[in-house]
C-alpha cells in the first residue's frame, strides 16, 4: 500500500493517519477538463509563485469531495473537489514588500 499524502494546503490527512480514499488527478485524455478543474480547486502553487502542475504521485483525499467519493459524471457535485481548509477561503494576505495604497490618494 502506497503511503499517500494529500496535495491540498493544509490537509494533513495520509495513507498512515487516516483512513481516507486517495484520487490521482485525472490523466486521461478524455479528462482534461476535469484535471484542469481539479488543478484549478487545490489552488497551489509553486514556491517561487509559478503555476503548479500534479505529478503522478500527488492525490487529493475523499475528505474534499462531496458525499467523500469523486464522481466522473460532469453534473455530480462531486466532479471536482471543493471541500477545503479555511486557508482556502482567506482574504489574499498583502506581501510586505508592496507599498500600502493610501486611499486618500486617488
Amino acid at each position: 500500500m502506497w503511503n499517500y499524502t494529500c496535495c491540498a494546503v493544509n490537509c494533513k490527512n495520509n495513507g498512515k493517519t487516516s483512513d481516507c480514499i486517495f484520487y490521482k488527478f485525472p490523466t486521461a485524455s478524455h479528462k482534461i477538463v476535469q484535471r484542469q478543474k481539479w488543478i484549478a480547486a487545490v489552488k497551489r502553487k509553486n514556491p517561487d509563485g509559478s503555476k503548479w502542475t500534479p505529478k503522478t504521485h500527488h492525490v487529493t483525499c475523499n475528505a474534499h469531495f462531496i458525499g467523500k467519493k469523486k464522481s466522473d459524471d460532469p453534473a455530480s457535485p462531486s466532479y471536482v473537489p471543493t471541500l477545503f481548509p479555511p486557508v482556502y477561503h482567506a482574504k489574499q494576505v498583502q506581501s510586505t514588500h508592496e507599498p500600502k495604497k493610501d486611499s486618500s490618494q486617488a
